[in-house]
């Protein structure tokens, strides 16, 4: 069975809650550098929260050029092998979310591994429910996230350039 975090991003308050119990279910510790984060998209005043989507013939599986991407055949679900990984980071610019983070300490990309199939992120998002895992993927809305994806990550880019 496929398995997804399917996100609204309307919904969402930028509370941070997803990237803090995802930092500390894999690290221990607290910390907003996370496998899930939240873009703040002043412009329209919301928050963006990302991670990965699991995509369909997922781009960083087709770039990585050691295997140590992987989809599951039957499930959709991308597996990170760390043991193959290189470090080339070709994943990280391939992913069209930016659900990718390179970690300097380790020399490793970190993706969402779905906390094992009982997400921490979705967990906390109580309130919001920005965050729903689902075995059902919504075209449609996966077609928007993706848009208001872009725009963050264009605006993130703006910013970061000023």
């Amino acid at each position: 069975m496929d398995l997804y975090i399917n996100i609204n991003p309307e919904k969402c308050t930028g509370c941070e809650s997803c990237t803090l119990a995802c930092s500390f279910a894999h690290t221990g510790k607290f910390s907003l550098k996370a496998r899930i984060h939240v873009h703040k998209l002043k412009s329209k005043g919301m928050f963006v929260p990302i991670v990965c989507q699991n995509c369909n013939n997922a781009p960083c599986v087709r770039v990585c050029p050691e295997g140590a991407l992987i989809q599951q055949e039957g499930k959709g679900i991308v597996l990170f092998i760390s043991e193959k990984c290189n470090a080339c980071r070709k994943c990280e610019k391939a992913c069209p979310y930016g659900a990718i983070i390179f970690n300097e300490k380790m020399n490793l990309i970190e993706r969402c591994d779905l906390c094992g199939g009982d997400p921490e992120c979705v967990k906390v998002c109580i309130l919001p429910q920005a965050l729903q895992f689902t075995s059902k993927k919504e075209p449609k809305k996966q077609k928007q996230y993706l848009k208001v994806v872009k725009e963050a990550i264009k605006f993130e880019k703006q910013v970061a350039e000023e």
